[in-house]
């Protein structure tokens, strides 16, 4: 039987009934309460197979006379009412919770399991708080515990929080049991378990699960991508390559997307590669998974062209001014050339152009570029084009280059220089005060000529 909790509850929730191996009774909150489901207290008593997950309990909690018990993800809110697994309980774990309070295993009980948890409470003594309290006898460290009772032999105890944590280095990591009786393959918040690359195994058997609630995590805090051929044509392999920005080289997944009908690749390696059967525009992507699933994510853009010869084109037409750039200063007779309709299976790496009228110019690529003649007339521009592998190619055409028929190129009206001292704006039709000595000293007020 599930029971889900959806709704805080002002009482103790006693668990008296019981389940059946394989078939327990479980009472979870639900995920879509939108927080947490609190009562003031629970009680299992005397029930066997019970199983439950995400309560918040004000009031501490309480097993007894129970077998097969499993507390998960329980929140203790109370610092005085601690956990007790009270005698005559059987094999009950108690996991990956966060508890306020201490924990209390009673004498009588057997195969108690404690995982994952965060245990923020301690136990008052005298002189202060201290981790073990061991059948009455207080011990304030691992080896006053072994020596007493043989227990704790492998405990990390430290005075200050940041000893010991999920960061590398400290000595709780890649340093457990895995083969522990109870052991979870996720901790606290879910994460699974991962192997360090800067820590030693020191776990049992050369295992490298962490102790303590968190398992530490590599973190990816972005991803470069590098293209090796961003512009190729059809049939040539294209090749990614990801550059993460990660705490531990080599431990991320990568998703490799080439922006065509394909299936994404996803591999341990940082980069690969592709054989495009079209042309495209695409958008090539790049995510980097850590073993959390935490990712980094990157796109960028390819040029897939056909698989032909470099074939020059160009246009060549008059220049003018244009609204969106009024202040430009354009020469009269001024001509653009534009080779980017020109038929380029690999990047153009040169263009050479001669105006016909004995000025040349060379670029690094296809881009527009502009020329003023100092005389209309006819004129027969050249465009020699050459691409990263050295293929060239030539194409011409004339070009007439006159002035337009008014004589000069409209635009809008543009401020060119403001004289006005007042900052007021001037209002057609209306007189505008002209400055004198007099009125600068509230004693007369002259009109400007309009």
């Amino acid at each position: 039987m599930q029971v889900f909790a959806y709704k805080s509850y002002d009482e103790t929730v006693t668990v008296n009934r019981s389940g059946e191996p394989g078939r327990p009774i479980s009472i979870v909150m639900r995920p879509d309460t939108g927080g947490p489901v609190r009562v003031k207290g629970l009680k299992v008593q005397g029930a066997s197979h019970v199983v439950v997950r995400g309560l918040t309990s004000t009031g501490g909690v309480q097993v007894s006379g129970s077998t097969g018990i499993e507390l998960d993800r329980i929140t203790v809110a109370s610092q005085t009412d601690p956990v007790v697994i009270g005698a005559e309980s059987v094999d009950v774990r108690l996991t990956r919770s966060n508890l306020l309070s201490p924990v209390r295993i009673e004498g009588g009980s057997r195969g108690t399991v404690l995982g994952r948890n965060q245990i923020r409470g301690g136990i008052a003594a005298a002189d202060g708080v201290v981790p073990y309290k061991w059948a009455g006898a207080v011990h304030t460290t691992p080896a006053a515990l072994q020596a007493a009772t043989g227990q704790g032999s492998h405990d990390v105890l430290s005075a200050n929080t940041w000893d010991v944590g999920p960061w590398d280095r400290s000595p709780n990591v890649d340093s457990g049991d895995p083969a522990a009786p109870g052991v979870l393959p996720t901790d606290y918040n879910g994460y699974p378990v991962v192997d360090s690359p800067l820590a030693p195994n020191t776990g049992q058997g050369g295992g490298f699960i962490d102790r303590g609630a968190h398992e530490l995590q590599d973190e990816v805090r972005g991803v470069q991508l590098e293209i090796a051929q961003g512009w190729a044509p059809v049939g040539t392999a294209v090749q990614m390559k990801a550059v993460p920005d990660n705490n531990w080289p080599g431990t991320l997944t990568y998703r490799h997307d080439f922006g065509d009908v394909t299936a994404p690749v996803v591999t341990k390696s940082d980069t690969a590669e592709h054989v495009y059967r079209s042309p495209c525009a695409c958008t090539v992507s790049v995510k980097a998974i850590t073993a959390a699933g935490k990712e980094a994510y990157r796109q960028q853009s390819v040029k897939v062209t056909p698989a032909a010869p470099l074939a020059t084109a160009f246009t060549a037409q008059p220049y003018l001014p244009s609204e969106s750039d009024p202040n430009q200063l354009v020469k009269p007779l001024s001509v653009q050339v534009d080779a980017r309709s020109a038929a380029a299976p690999w990047p153009i790496a040169r263009m050479d152009v001669d105006y016909g009228d004995g000025a040349k110019d060379t670029a690094g690529n296809a881009d527009p570029v502009q020329h003023a003649y100092k005389q209309p007339g006819t004129y027969k521009v050249t465009v020699t084009l050459t691409d990263v592998k050295g293929a060239v190619s030539t194409a011409e055409r004339t070009v007439q280059v006159a002035y337009t028929p008014a004589g000069y190129v409209p635009v809008h009206p543009t401020r060119v220089l403001d004289t006005r001292t007042t900052g007021s704006p001037v209002q057609g039709r209306t007189a505008t005060p002209w400055p004198t000595a007099a009125s600068a000293s509230g004693t007369a007020t002259a009109a400007a000529p309009t």
